[in-house]
């Protein structure tokens, strides 16, 4: 966020319980922010199903009225409008962790011979419906 220039406002940092009721909470507070925020990341994908529930209980339809992105879970994948999701390949992952152990075991070394590898692992991004919405105000207290 600093590399563009943005910063997070204290206030529009919501921390609820994981499950079901977080997300039904969380939506209410978004829904009672003046202005709503326009986007949302949620890291748990019990919470992201009720969010987006919560919200459309609203009114507030993800991807058409604010944009969310949550974390790749196959629950989410059910959701509609499909939910824009991050996360990490876990086999991937696995098979690097894997290989690191075994090149760390010596009768092993022979066969790892770039050792350790010490790796960033970037989460990827699909794509769904839910991370573009309309900009423009429908209402005064929008503007």
């Amino acid at each position: 966020m600093a590399e563009h220039g943005l910063t997070l406002e204290p206030g529009n940092l919501l921390r609820s319980q994981p499950g079901e009721m977080g997300g039904y909470e969380v939506a209410k507070l978004l829904c009672q922010l003046p202005p709503r925020p326009t986007a949302i990341v949620i890291s748990d994908e019990t919470l992201a199903i009720s969010l987006c529930g919560g919200l459309a209980e609203n009114g507030v339809l993800p991807g058409r009225d604010i944009a969310i992105i949550g974390r790749d879970s196959l629950p989410v994948r059910f959701l509609s409008p499909a939910l824009t999701r991050y996360g990490q390949s876990l086999r991937n992952l696995g098979i690097a962790m894997g290989e690191a152990h075994l090149a760390s075991m010596p009768a092993c070394q022979p066969f790892y011979l770039t050792g350790i590898v010490r790796k960033r692992w970037p989460p990827g991004l699909t794509e769904g419906e839910s991370d573009g919405f309309d900009l423009t105000p429908t209402s005064p207290d929008q503007r």
